[in-house]
């Protein structure tokens, strides 16, 4: 090889080394890589009132305990309480629908006692819940809702004075 054809050759020969070199070392320094990104908003939690809770009307006796049940039916469950025939009054559970995001859990808050009151006259409602106090939003028809009701056991005192009683208790879910 003449020496004039290596010096023209030489110098391609390190600048084709030079950017290779430069390339290794480039691809070395740097690896990327894509990441993917997402985010769901679930849907607001609503919850209806589809009836409100009724005990009827009570002959007090000697006291004792009314059950409401869920389907709202009553029955007395100890003491000296009864019903008139006939005269039944309102009787009927208290009735919710939930409506959410699917299949998610949800909690039920609402006061384990509630008072109900007749002037100064009172008398004790024990709360219960048809799903208990942890549920879930269910995707089969109708969609995303659970529907649920709450009774309670009434608790009359031997003396209680005659009289309409009322009151008002909160209830409410939450997502967990």
């Amino acid at each position: 090889m003449s020496r004039q054809l290596f010096m023209k050759i030489y110098p391609i020969l390190i600048s084709a080394f030079s950017l290779v070199q430069g390339n290794l070392a480039a691809q070395s320094a740097n690896s990327d890589v894509t990441v993917q990104t997402n985010a769901r908003v679930a849907v607001a939690l609503q919850l209806d009132k589809l009836s409100d809770m009724g005990f009827g009307v009570i002959l007090a006796n000697n006291g004792g305990e009314v059950t409401l049940n869920f389907d709202g039916s009553r029955e007395v469950t100890s003491g000296d309480v009864s019903f008139i025939s006939g005269i039944s009054g309102d009787v009927k559970a208290a009735g919710f629908e939930a409506k959410g995001h699917p299949h998610s859990d949800v909690e039920i808050l609402f006061p384990a006692t509630m008072e109900v009151s007749n002037g100064t006259d009172n008398m004790t409602i024990i709360l219960l819940s048809s799903v208990g106090t942890f549920a879930n939003l269910f995707d089969d028809p109708p969609a995303n809702r659970l529907s649920f009701d709450l009774g309670g056991i009434l608790i009359i005192g031997q003396d209680q004075p005659a009289g309409n009683y009322e009151g008002t208790f909160t209830i409410s879910v939450v997502y967990q």
